[in-house]
């Protein structure tokens, strides 16, 4: 039985932080690790299965919500939260199509010593770097926010990670509330003493129906597709879509979305403090900001 665990509770540390390996070959891992583990075992890391399918369809059209209003004013709290400082190192969890890394490198006026972008999948991240981040200290690293990472304490002088915790809901085996509390009790452990983390989540019992509504003018915007950007109209209805379907899962306690209150509590607990908050993203989104004491 404990050599049975240790086989399921490790995805990144099964595989190592490597920025070749993708959500393929992490799902390929997953089935050959399934065979050998009893049936509630296997229930689970079909859920991680189903999961990783989940978040890698949604990639493929994440970057047309990046497009839209309500996004680039998630992006400007965030970036008004953060202060990179001249050769810190910051930690970009769960990174997506490295946005926030790309945020981080030009608050720091191109002076951040590196940004190590970690996720589960990679490919957005990849080829936003061919296009245009190349010259970019930044470092990818496959690998899954929702475990205790391979990094040392006090790795980082800042992590940032744009609406990924509240949907961590299996940390080793612990599910819901427990497991963002344990994702955010990580960040707390690899961040330097004095470290800043920078946060954000949809609020409690979100409507995305609203976020949707404010995006209507990006994707009718004429001049996009005088550019020849035909996207970002017939991709709205699958961000929706999957939106739906992640608002639907906070509702059941899948994910977990706190407010300020619930929130501060939190991460009080487990070592934050000058804790600040700002609602975003068409008021459907916290942004929170707290310093590791």
């Amino acid at each position: 039985m404990k050599e049975e665990k240790n086989k399921m509770i490790g995805l990144h540390q099964t595989i190592g932080y490597q920025p070749e390996v993708d959500s393929a070959a992490l799902k390929k891992v997953l089935r050959t690790i399934s065979k050998s583990l009893n049936l509630s075992s296997k229930e689970r890391l079909e859920v991680w299965e189903k999961e990783l399918s989940f978040w890698e369809g949604y990639s493929k059209v994440y970057k047309n919500l990046e497009k839209t209003g309500p996004y680039r004013d998630l992006c400007a709290t965030v970036e008004s939260f953060i202060n990179p400082t001249a050769d810190s190192v910051w930690l970009d969890a769960g990174c997506g199509p490295a946005s926030m890394s790309k945020i981080l490198w030009e608050k720091s006026g191109g002076k951040i010593r590196h940004v190590v972008g970690m996720d589960l999948v990679i490919k957005p991240a990849q080829e936003r770097i061919k296009c245009e981040l190349k010259n970019m200290p930044l470092k990818l690293a496959c690998g899954n926010v929702g475990e205790k990472t391979k990094f040392r304490d006090a790795t980082f002088d800042g992590i940032i990670s744009n609406l990924v915790y509240p949907y961590i809901f299996d940390f080793h085996g612990l599910t819901g509330k427990e497991a963002l509390i344990q994702t955010l009790s990580e960040a707390c452990r690899i961040l330097k003493p004095g470290g800043q983390l920078a946060w954000s989540t949809p609020k409690k019992n979100v409507n995305f129906w609203w976020v949707f509504l404010a995006s209507v003018p990006a994707m009718l915007n004429p001049i996009e597709y005088l550019k020849g950007d035909f996207t970002r109209f017939y991709q709205g209805i699958p961000i929706i879509r999957h939106a739906l379907q992640i608002q639907e899962k906070g509702r059941m306690g899948f994910y977990t979305f706190m407010d300020p209150d619930e929130a501060t509590s939190v991460m009080e607990k487990i070592g934050f403090s000058t804790i600040r908050w700002e609602k975003t993203f068409a008021n459907q989104a916290w942004v929170y900001s707290a310093i590791k004491q």
